[in-house]
């Protein structure tokens, strides 16, 4: 048994002493550490003796993906950030003022740059308008509390 690991699958498939010797069974798998269509690792280790026709299972690694980011300016946050998880992004969210009820609750701006491809896992930062905040809510209000020692 040949060791496959590190080759690019589309060779293996195409070298007619592969295919008249073995059946090949394949995985894809996102990989950061090989290559599109590189062999990640097979069932059955390198030296090992098999008869013609034995079948392999190649895990092949399908790259990191990427994913193109939609522009969601003006949806709602909470439908966004599920989306954008389902999609395989982490999202990220800073409030901005507001004074418009009707857009609280809505992405004000797209930080991270959209119509842009992303690698699974990225950090996904949106601007998200705030509840309106009325005078009083917006006040701070400081009581000092004397400690146990009364000092």
């Amino acid at each position: 048994m040949p060791d496959f690991t590190g080759q690019n699958y589309t060779n293996i498939a195409n070298d007619q002493s592969y295919t008249d010797n073995f059946v090949f069974e394949t995985e894809y798998q996102d990989s950061d550490m090989r290559g599109k269509d590189v062999v990640i690792s097979q069932d059955i280790a390198d030296g090992t003796e098999v008869p013609k026709g034995t079948k392999i299972k190649l895990v092949i690694s399908s790259g990191n993906e990427e994913i193109l980011l939609p522009d969601f300016k003006g949806q709602n946050y909470a439908t966004v950030k599920l989306k954008l998880e389902e999609m395989g992004f982490q999202c990220r969210a800073i409030l901005e003022a507001n004074q418009d009820p009707e857009r609280a609750g809505k992405i004000a701006a797209m930080i991270t740059q959209p119509e842009k491809a992303y690698k699974k896992g990225t950090e996904v930062y949106v601007k998200v308008w705030s509840e309106v905040q009325t005078e009083e809510a917006s006040q701070i209000i400081v009581t000092v509390v004397p400690d146990a020692s009364g000092e």
